[in-house]
């Protein structure tokens, strides 16, 4: 289990509550005692409490609470007061009061807004794949991206200080629009576009964990890295008959013989193509 993954699901577990408990009128301690299995038909279930079992079904198959820990365990009323203080504190409004029932409207929307920020890494891995797999673009090109680079409108994203010493420009695909609109919304103007949890951010390094996050999920046994997705896109680009000069201009290689090198390479990575193909950026 990794903690992008926890920290989402304890987000998601405790905003749940929270709406459990004032749209229904109930007592924290009854709600933290309920079990896996109980019918909540009679009750108002907010989205969230939806996608937190989800997430809990998959990381907790076997734990018989509705409620858990981070080691499947009963998660008990003290704990979750905390983290609800918590999060008051990093939305920066007054920690009390905490109860569920008991916080205004304004704390409420307050928390409810980093919504984001426990969304942000697992759309960071998401993200950074799809730039790999529908652009053809390099790690370190990647990670490098600020908002500034990005142009919805004319759907250009800028490359700066390239392989090649310059700044390049590459079209964005149409299916990238609303993923990149709605993620920018997000950020501050010239924010690094992939941070991590220290602020900082990313380099190649970074890339190439998401790559293997992505290639985990669609159960990919193969190594695979940038390098080898930029010339899978090169060959899938090939095989859809696009001109070797259009391709060499994706690629942005000054050099033609270096664009037929990347797309005659051969691989093995055919499912790697599929599931680049099957993929929701939005997952």
């Amino acid at each position: 289990m990794n903690y992008e993954a926890l920290l989402k699901i304890r987000f998601y577990r405790d905003v749940a509550i929270i709406l459990l408990v004032r749209q229904n009128n109930l007592a924290v301690q009854s709600v933290l005692q309920i079990k896996r299995q109980a019918e909540l038909g009679g009750y108002k279930t907010p989205s969230m409490l939806n996608q937190y079992i989800q997430m809990r079904d998959k990381m907790f198959p076997h734990s018989e609470w509705l409620f858990v820990t981070d080691d499947g365990n009963q998660y008990l009323p003290r704990k979750f007061q905390q983290n609800v203080q918590k999060y008051l504190e990093q939305a920066r409004m007054p920690i009390k009061p905490c109860h569920p029932k008991k916080l205004t409207d304004e704390q409420l929307h307050a928390i409810l807004g980093l919504k984001f920020d426990y969304q942000r890494p697992a759309i960071q891995h998401s993200l950074s794949c799809a730039l790999l797999g529908y652009l053809a673009l390099r790690a370190e090109e990647v990670a490098k991206l600020i908002t500034s680079d990005i142009n919805l409108e004319k759907r250009i994203l800028y490359l700066r200080d390239t392989k090649n010493q310059d700044d390049q420009a590459v079209p964005i695909p149409k299916t990238l629009i609303p993923l990149l609109g709605a993620y920018l919304s997000h950020i501050k103007p010239r924010e690094p576009l992939f941070v991590r949890h220290s602020g900082k951010q990313w380099d190649r390094r970074d890339v190439n964990y998401a790559l293997e996050k992505y290639a985990g999920f669609h159960e990919i046994s193969e190594h695979v890295t940038p390098r080898i997705m930029r010339r899978t896109v090169a060959r899938h680009w090939r095989r859809m008959n696009i001109p070797q000069e259009i391709v060499q201009a994706l690629l942005r290689h000054k050099r033609m013989d270096t664009t037929i090198t990347n797309y005659t390479f051969e691989t093995n990575f055919d499912i790697l193509l599929s599931a680049m193909n099957d993929h929701d950026p939005m997952r």
